[in-house]
This record gives C-alpha cells, sequence and structure tokens, in this order.
C-alpha cells in the first residue's frame, strides 16, 4: 500500500487508501484515464489566473488560462466538507445544454470546479421576473426541449440525477442557447433526488414562466397553479401532466415540443435575453450558493 502524505498526497495514495472510493486505473501517474485525471490535486491557479468575480448560475472566478491559448473559464469554489469519495465521482461533461465542466482541482481546504464561461448569461428566474419579457408558448417548449436535453445527456450519459433543475441554475446565453448549470455539484452531492424529480421540475419550471405575472410560486400552491395552467393550452398542460414518467424519446415527440422547429437552434430567445440584460444591468450578482 502507497504512504499516504496527508500534506501532499498522490492520488495513487488516496485510492489505495480509500479502496471504497471506486476510483480504479489510478496509473503511475495519478491518473484515472476514465475519469480524466479529476481532480487533479492543488489549487486551480497553478494552471488559472483567477482574476474577476462574477455570477454564472452562482458566484465565481472569471479565470484565464496560464498557457497558449489563454482560455477563459469559470471557477467555483466548494468548501471540502464532503466525503473524499464523493470528489472521485468528477467526469468532465460537455453538451450543447449544459455548462461544461472542463476539470477539477482539489486540496484540503476547497474543491474547485472549472466551467465553460459564458459571457454575461442570465438565469431563468432574471427573465422571469423581467417585466418586458412575455414568453410565448413556443418560447416556453423551446426551452422545456432544451432542458430535456440536457438532462437526457445527465442521466443516460453520466448516469446521474441532476437534483437542482430550476430557474436559477437554468442559463439563457447571448446567443439564445440554454444550459444547465452546475453539473458538478451533481456528481459531488449526496442529496436523494431521482431523475424523474428532475424531469418534474422542468414541468414546474414550465408552470413558473408560463405565468405572466411571473411571481415563482412554491409547488404547494395548488390554486396559483391550476390558474397558470388555464392560460397554456391543453398540448402543455398534457405535457406537464406526464413528463415524470415518460421517456424522453415520447417527450421529444410531444405536441407541445412538436411546436418548435426541429433543430436546435434558439435564436429566437435572444430579444429575452436583450430585454433581460437591459433591465438587471450587465454587472453580475453577487450572490454566494
Amino acid at each position: 500500500m502507497t504512504q499516504l502524505d496527508l500534506n501532499n498526497p498522490s492520488l495513487t495514495a488516496i485510492a489505495e487508501n480509500n479502496p471504497q472510493c471506486q476510483f480504479t486505473n489510478v496509473n503511475r501517474d495519478g491518473l484515472n484515464p476514465k475519469r480524466h485525471g479529476l481532480p487533479h490535486l492543488g489549487h486551480p491557479t497553478l494552471k488559472y489566473s483567477m482574476n474577476w468575480k462574477v455570477d454564472q448560475a452562482g458566484c465565481g472566478w472569471l479565470s484565464l488560462g496560464n498557457y497558449f491559448g489563454y482560455s477563459t473559464v469559470l471557477i467555483k469554489r466548494k468548501t471540502a466538507d464532503k466525503k473524499l469519495t464523493n470528489f472521485f465521482k468528477l467526469q468532465v461533461a460537455f453538451h450543447e445544454n449544459i455548462v461544461g465542466l472542463v476539470e477539477a482541482f482539489y486540496d484540503s481546504e476547497a474543491t474547485h470546479l472549472v466551467y465553460n464561461y459564458y459571457g454575461f448569461a442570465v438565469n431563468l428566474s432574471q427573465v422571469g421576473l423581467t417585466p418586458a419579457v412575455q414568453l410565448s408558448e413556443i418560447d416556453l417548449a423551446s426551452i422545456c426541449r432544451s432542458i430535456l436535453r440536457g438532462l437526457e445527456y445527465i442521466h443516460e450519459q453520466l448516469l446521474i440525477a441532476h437534483g437542482r433543475v430550476d430557474c436559477d441554475n437554468i442559463i439563457l446565453c447571448s446567443d439564445g442557447g440554454i444550459k444547465i448549470a452546475n453539473i458538478g455539484d451533481s456528481m459531488i452531492d449526496d442529496r436523494p433526488t431521482s431523475m424523474d424529480s428532475d424531469r418534474e421540475k422542468v414541468g414546474l419550471l414550465l408552470l413558473q414562466l408560463g405565468d405572466p405575472q411571473r411571481p415563482l410560486y412554491k409547488r404547494e400552491d395548488q390554486a396559483r397553479a391550476q390558474r397558470i395552467e388555464l392560460r397554456l393550452s391543453k398540448y402543455a398542460i398534457h405535457f406537464v401532466e406526464h413528463i415524470s414518467s415518460a421517456s424522453f424519446s415520447y417527450l421529444f415527440e410531444h405536441a407541445f415540443l412538436q411546436q418548435v422547429q426541429s433543430d436546435s437552434r434558439t435564436w429566437f430567445l435572444i430579444p429575452h435575453y436583450l430585454d433581460t440584460i437591459m433591465h438587471w444591468g450587465v454587472l453580475p450578482q453577487e450572490k454566494e450558493r
């Protein structure tokens, strides 16, 4: 067994001293090919220059890579209060409808999650609370389709549930793209959740954004939910009723989502992005998570 130096542990030593973490196939360089070497041991400043504090579905540091090309990323810090085994669940994740997890760093004080950065993106809570934004049913269908595509990747490729599918964790980018944020949190959290619950929350999100008055009510407010449903088409209501139990293939063929063009482009959401930016300003929120 490799000696574990707590001041400067190697991935090989951690894996051998913690067999329950299932961190297999560790080579002599301390890397797991299946996990692309995640997480790296040490602080992200070994590779990135952490410069400006910004918000992208939660506070982080806008950072530049200290190597050729100077790639721009967003680094979010999570205190090291999780079980050690959880950090070995981290894996790179890239999809058109999620905020990509590039890599991660782990030291004795914190885990730093390195994400793709999408400029002055806004979350759907901001979109929903912007007075000038009036989302049509086609807009809502497009948003739901994009979220479901991201969830399909999370459920079937990453084999995890997200657990936080809500307006705060979905961003709208300047090109009209919709992306699910904070996938790294989902990988390391122990909170009980389910894939069915993820899909059910997409239905709740549809009801929230479908309310022209835009208050983000709690699920227990059934009377308000019923009034909102009356403003939606019968296709939207049927979609919400079946979303938690239906397969992805069934949902993508549902009449509610078929209102949207067959390609994945969401350029028609760009005016809503611009209205939201004009209302909230381009400076990021300072809200810790």
